[in-house]
């Protein structure tokens, strides 16, 4: 049913720190978005298409940010914002993580600060690669 388990989530500014959770991911076997490096595979002029059906067929949300800035992002802010909106519809059932760096939780907007944080350390390079 999901050709995507997880759908990272980030601002172009922090696809440094995105790639290191998406290569911690699949390494494990899981198969996961990032546009990125997913758009660059595919090929692809219609972005936002290919990331809407991404988006749609993921089970998981990770928002990765080092800024509160890039979280409310037009992009980004829309893309878990939609995720949350599938989530309290039943559509989706899977987790929304995030994965901040240098923010604080309680800086992130209120719909945000439910959802588990995980410090970047927790997929560093140093650490697992």
């Amino acid at each position: 049913m999901y050709p995507y388990d997880v759908f990272i989530c980030c601002k172009s500014k922090d696809y440094v720190l995105a790639r290191n959770v998406y290569n911690f991911l699949v390494k494990r076997g899981y198969r996961v978005f990032l546009a990125d490096t997913e758009l660059r595979k595919k090929g692809v002029a219609e972005y936002g298409k290919v990331i809407d059906l991404a988006l749609d067929s993921a089970k998981h949300l990770i928002l990765v940010a080092s800024k509160k800035e890039f979280v409310g992002s037009s992009y980004v802010e829309s893309e878990w914002r939609t995720f949350i909106e599938e989530k309290r519809s039943g559509r989706k059932k899977g987790n929304l993580l995030t994965i901040l760096k240098g923010i604080d939780v309680s800086s992130l907007p209120i719909s945000l600060r439910i959802f588990r944080d995980c410090k970047l350390n927790c997929v560093s390079k140093e650490k697992y690669y």
